[in-house]
């Protein structure tokens, strides 16, 4: 169990980490299709006023080199 400089548990309860936000935003990534929390996405572009999230560096180059491609696509 991980413990805090004062003893505290860190994990909350179990091995889970606790959050007051429960709330999650799932999104496509277009690329792989994984679905992907559009809060905590690192990586994302803009296209066509529209943002898309991706979940890894190499989805959004892929879709970044050729988006009209990738967009008809998914």
């Amino acid at each position: 169990m991980a413990r805090g400089e004062f003893g505290e548990d860190l994990l909350g309860s179990g091995n889970i980490m606790e959050s007051t936000d429960s709330t999650v935003e799932l999104v496509k990534d277009f690329v792989c299709g994984m679905k992907i929390d559009k809060r905590t996405a690192k990586f994302k572009s803009e296209y066509e006023g529209e943002t898309y999230y991706f979940c890894s560096l190499s989805c959004k180059k892929t879709f970044d080199e050729n988006p009209e491609k990738v967009h008809l696509v998914s």
